[in-house]
């Protein structure tokens, strides 16, 4: 990280990953388009020059709007016209990594374990 960069928290609505989205000061007022490294899973980093508000914009990301509106003022501001060209990817944080892996590895293991009941409960009635 350079002295004139700030790191900012995100998190990836799809899979529930946590992240650091490194970003020039410079350009901290600018929206970023961002993507999930662990999924591909699709948000925006946004700052409201009227209120300031700034965080992440989950709405309807994946569908292309050309404006984004603050959820605190109201105010509308238009996206630059390449903002979907440059996507910027978060840093996985490593306990946010290892979580979501163990819960999709719990996920698997819980679902092998309701398969195995069903089956021995069918063969259980043939005998």
């Amino acid at each position: 990280m350079h002295s004139k960069d700030v790191e900012l928290s995100v998190w990836c609505p799809q899979c529930k990953t946590d992240g650091l989205l490194t970003i020039p000061e410079a350009m901290l007022d600018e929206p970023h388009y961002v993507l999930c490294p662990a999924c591909g899973g699709e948000t925006a980093q946004v700052w409201c020059a009227t209120c300031g508000m700034g965080g992440q914009l989950f709405d309807n990301v994946a569908e292309r709007p050309d404006a984004w509106r603050c959820g605190e003022c109201k105010s509308e501001y238009p996206l630059p016209a390449d903002f979907y060209d440059k996507p910027v990817e978060f840093v996985v944080l490593p306990a946010s990594d290892l979580i979501n892996k163990l819960g999709k590895t719990l996920i698997i293991a819980i679902s092998a374990i309701v398969i195995l009941s069903m089956i021995f409960s069918s063969l259980a009635s043939f005998f």
